[in-house]
C-alpha cells in the first residue's frame, strides 16, 4: 500500500523577496507498480500520457543541447573563463569595473 511521507523543502527568494523559510509537504510513495495501477489517481491512460509527455520532453531538451550546442561559448576558453569568473562576482554584489580589475590582476599575476 502506498505510503505517505513528508519532506522539506526552503523557500529562498521570491520575485526579489528574501523569504529563507522551510515547509513540509506530504506525498505518496509506492512500493510496487501493481499499486500505482490501483489507485484511483493513475489510470492506464494517466500514465500512457505521464510516459509521453516525459518522452517528448527528454527528446527535445535532447535535441535542443544538441543544436545549441554550436552557438555555446567554450567552457574551456581562457576568455570564456575570465568572463565567467566576472559574472559570477557581479553576482555577489561586485561592479563590474572592479571585478574585471581583480580577475585581470589575478591572472596577470599568475603570469609572472
Amino acid at each position: 500500500m502506498a505510503q505517505e511521507k513528508t519532506a522539506k523543502f526552503k523557500l529562498g527568494e521570491v520575485n526579489g523577496v528574501t523569504v529563507n523559510k522551510e515547509f513540509d509537504y506530504t506525498y505518496r510513495e509506492f512500493d510496487s507498480f501493481d499499486e500505482v495501477k490501483s489507485s484511483a489517481d493513475w489510470t492506464p491512460s494517466a500514465l500512457l500520457s505521464l510516459v509521453n509527455s516525459h518522452e517528448k520532453a527528454s527528446a527535445k531538451a535532447n535535441e535542443y543541447q544538441k543544436q545549441a550546442k554550436p552557438y555555446m561559448p567554450d567552457p574551456s576558453d581562457p576568455a570564456q573563463k575570465r568572463l565567467t569568473l566576472i559574472k559570477n562576482l557581479v553576482s555577489m554584489g561586485v561592479p563590474k569595473e572592479i571585478a574585471e580589475q581583480q580577475i585581470d590582476a589575478i591572472l596577470a599575476a599568475s603570469k609572472s
